[in-house]
C-alpha cells in the first residue's frame, strides 16, 4: 500500500511541473514533424485451442499545420498465426491529431483516422483447412490519451484507441470492431 501511495505522489508531482522547466510546447508548434508509432506482441493461449500470436508494427509521420493541430499518414502491419494458419492484414490511414495545450508535461490528445484495409488469410487451424482468402475495405480510428514529454524531442504517448474495419465479403459488408490500450514513442523534429 505504502508502495501505491509513493507512485501515485510522484506522478502528481511529475504532471505538475511547470513548463518553465522544461518548454515541451515547442515540440508541437506549426511546422514541426512527429515521427512516432508503436510495435506489439500478443500471445494467446487457451485450454482447447493452439497458440495465437498476433504482432503489429505502425509507424506514422505527422506535420503540425497550427500549434497542436497536425496533418499525417500512417501503415499499419498486422500478421496473426495459429497453427499453420495465417493472416496478415495491412492499412494505410490519413490520421489527424490534436495535443491541448496545457502548461505541463503532461498534455492530453485526441486522434482520428481513414484509411483503406487489407486482409490475406488461409492455412490450416487443428487439422480444419481455412481456405485463402484476400479481402479489401476501409476502416475509421479514433482514441484519446495523454503525451508524457520525456523532453522537447521526445515523448511516450499512452491512450486508449479504437478501430472499426468495414469489410466486402460474398457481396455482404461486414463490421468488426477493436479497442486497445496503446503506448508509443513518439519524436518530434525540425
Amino acid at each position: 500500500m505504502k508502495s501505491l501511495v509513493a507512485c501515485l505522489v510522484a506522478l502528481s508531482v511529475f504532471c505538475c511541473i511547470p513548463r518553465a522547466v522544461i518548454c515541451a510546447d515547442s515540440a508541437f508548434d506549426k511546422g514541426r514533424i512527429m515521427l512516432g508509432g508503436s510495435i506489439s506482441f500478443l500471445n494467446y493461449s487457451g485450454d482447447r485451442s493452439p497458440d495465437v500470436n498476433t504482432w503489429v508494427l505502425a509507424p506514422h509521420v505527422m506535420a503540425f499545420l497550427t500549434p497542436g493541430f497536425a496533418l499525417g499518414a500512417e501503415i499499419s502491419y498486422m500478421r496473426v498465426t495459429q497453427d499453420d494458419y495465417h493472416e496478415s492484414t495491412a492499412a494505410f490511414l490519413a490520421r489527424m491529431l490534436y495535443i491541448t495545450p496545457v502548461e505541463h508535461l503532461i498534455k492530453p490528445y485526441v486522434q482520428a483516422g481513414i484509411g483503406l484495409i487489407g486482409m490475406s488469410s488461409g492455412g490450416t487451424i487443428s487439422d480444419y483447412h481455412v481456405p485463402g482468402s484476400d479481402i479489401n475495405g476501409w476502416t475509421m480510428t479514433g482514441g484519446i490519451g495523454f503525451f508524457a514529454f520525456l523532453n522537447k524531442h521526445y515523448a511516450i504517448r499512452t491512450g486508449f484507441d479504437f478501430a472499426q474495419d468495414h469489410w466486402k465479403v460474398d457481396k455482404v459488408t461486414r463490421t468488426s470492431n477493436a479497442y486497445s490500450l496503446a503506448v508509443g514513442f513518439e519524436g518530434f523534429i525540425f
